[in-house]
């Protein structure tokens, strides 16, 4: 009784509404934990685990209450960053965990929560696997190839051979039977490599038609080139599709370069040695060797040269005359670009027109000729007023294929006031069929304007 009684009260009261607040907190707190989508522990100082949610239970397949008493790291490969749950089977479930302490006076404990990032984690897997590999082959890519030189070139003490493989003829499937027919053969060709090579050896696909196979196990050159020849015969071989028999080709460029070579130059000899096996016919072999190396490094001169003969004004046209039979008389002209090199006098176009070709320089190249060409044409008609000879000019398949010729002929037009019905064209079979489609639309254009098409070497291509 009395003012004692009323203070004890008071206090018996609000220790019981401070009881009844932290229970109901608990309450929550716990239902919280129970609903979370992570798993939670609490864990003491010797990582035996206290208490555990729901969640823990779903991730381990195990039941909370045998969880009591077992020790976290039964559960987890570690308590802290990426972590795997060793409950699991063979593809365990990733997860990132966190671990923090609690210390509540005497009763200190670890709170470890772990969060499942294994879809996160095959997504990254699938996202790396496509960067480095061909999507309709399967096989290892480009960025793969180079990752894999570089590597096998940092560990392995011994020679490495390149062997770069190219289809011949294999546009022809595409444009006859389809694209989806062309895939099919393609990814049937890749399946024909892997089965040919022993373990150990690497086979890519660079894109389109080009494949690459690495190999580090051979005793001699021998021994490489004869890996080159076993991986013809088995591309040779009849392919089927839908009951229809393709028989395919393929040129290879060998490189068996010195240790210590970068990776792309690797693959850059073995792809100059495919290029003079195309040069050379179908289903060829040609190694890299020193003579190949000294006519690239001329190449690559030359190249040099050339680019600064377009903007030196080195270059020279001269025109052959075309004569009527019947009368004798000239009826036009072919223009014939020559370089006159300083110190070397004119190089024949055998030697530099190959080298424009293999660059960008043969569309800057036709460009000038193509001016020039016109610039000719209006100085006979200032002669002359009545003036009908044509001068034909040649053009690459690149030019058709890579560049856009309507709009350098229109330009070189409007810049010459040339008449275009003096103007011929001449592209060869070969280059026509390469790509009929885009060929017929350019040329279409190109007829509009005035200018004339002639089909140079006809009968000499793929007829």
């Amino acid at each position: 009784p009395g003012t004692i009684g009323v203070s004890l009260r008071n206090s018996v009261q609000h220790l019981a509404s401070v009881t009844t607040q932290l229970h109901r907190s608990e309450a929550i707190a716990s239902a919280i934990i129970d609903q979370a989508d992570d798993s939670i522990w609490t864990v003491d100082d010797d990582g035996v685990i206290r208490s555990a949610n729901d969640a823990s239970r779903r991730l381990t397949g195990i039941d909370v209450g045998d969880q009591l008493g077992r020790r976290i790291d039964e559960l987890l490969s570690q308590t802290n960053g990426e972590a795997t749950v060793l409950t699991g089977d063979e593809t365990s479930t990733k997860v990132l965990v966190a671990r923090s302490v609690i210390d509540a006076g005497d009763d200190r404990v670890i709170a470890v929560i772990a969060h499942d990032i294994s879809e996160r984690s095959r997504f990254e897997e699938r996202l790396a696997y496509q960067a480095m590999h061909d999507a309709l082959t399967g096989l290892p890519n480009r960025f793969a190839l180079l990752e894999y030189v570089e590597e096998l070139s940092r560990d392995h003490d011994g020679d490495i051979a390149v062997l770069y493989l190219d289809l011949d003829g294999f546009k022809s499937v595409n444009d006859v039977q389809g694209h989806a027919v062309g895939d099919r053969v393609l990814a049937e060709v890749a399946g024909k490599l892997a089965g040919s090579v022993r373990d150990g050896e690497f086979v890519g696909r660079l894109g389109g038609d080009e494949f690459v196979v690495v190999t580090h196990r051979f005793r001699s050159v021998d021994d490489v080139m004869a890996l080159a020849e076993r991986v013809v015969r088995e591309v040779e071989l009849p392919h089927e599709d839908g009951g229809q028999f393709f028989s395919l080709s393929v040129s290879v460029g060998v490189a068996v370069p010195p240790r210590g070579t970068e990776a792309l130059d690797m693959i850059g000899q073995a792809d100059n040695a495919v290029y003079q096996a195309k040069r050379q016919g179908r289903g060829r072999v040609v190694l890299f060797d020193s003579e190949m190396q000294r006519k690239l490094d001329d190449e690559t001169e030359l190249e040099l040269a050339l680019r600064r003969a377009v903007t030196d004004d080195e270059l020279v046209m001269h025109i052959q005359p075309v004569f009527d039979l019947a009368t004798g008389r000239i009826k036009g002209g072919e223009a014939l670009v020559r370089w006159n090199r300083p110190g070397h006098g004119l190089v024949p176009p055998g030697d530099f027109i190959p080298v424009a070709e293999r660059s960008d320089l043969i569309l800057e190249l036709e460009r000038w000729v193509l001016t020039q060409a016109c610039r000719r044409l209006v100085a006979w008609r200032e002669r002359d007023p009545g003036c009908q000879h044509r001068i034909a000019v040649n053009i690459s398949g690149r030019h058709l294929a890579e560049g856009d010729l309507v709009a350098d002929i229109r330009a070189v037009l409007a810049e010459t006031d040339a008449d275009p019905t003096m103007l011929e064209l001449e592209l060869t079979e070969t280059h026509l069929l390469e790509d009929m489609a885009r060929a017929t639309e350019a040329l279409d254009r190109i007829r509009q304007l005035g200018v004339t098409i002639a089909v140079d070497d006809f009968g000499t291509g793929y007829s």
